[in-house]
């Protein structure tokens, strides 16, 4: 059972670096942008706006009736949790 583990273990990490990889590589080819500098998909994504899409150095302010509007369509994130008997 011990090395049927340590090998799960290590096609897991294999397959896991050729997924990240791959990834990088297709982001660098269709924004020359490199993954590993941003810690979150989030923060990925607005660096390949940032980088391919804004034309200006500034994100504009919305105000008004938008703003109100955009506001109503946010929410906090669901959260799971797991109750662990002591």
């Amino acid at each position: 059972m011990k090395e049927q583990t340590i090998k799960y273990c290590e096609n897991d990490y294999i397959i896991l670096y050729k997924i990240i990889n791959k990834f990088n590589t297709l982001i660098f080819e269709k924004f020359s942008v490199n993954i590993h500098r941003f810690p979150t998909l989030s923060s990925l994504a607005l660096g390949i706006y940032s980088c391919n899409y804004l034309k200006e150095s500034q994100i504009p302010i919305i105000s008004g009736q938008m703003f109100n509007d955009l506001k109503k369509s946010y929410t906090g994130g669901s959260t799971d949790m797991a109750l662990i008997a002591p």
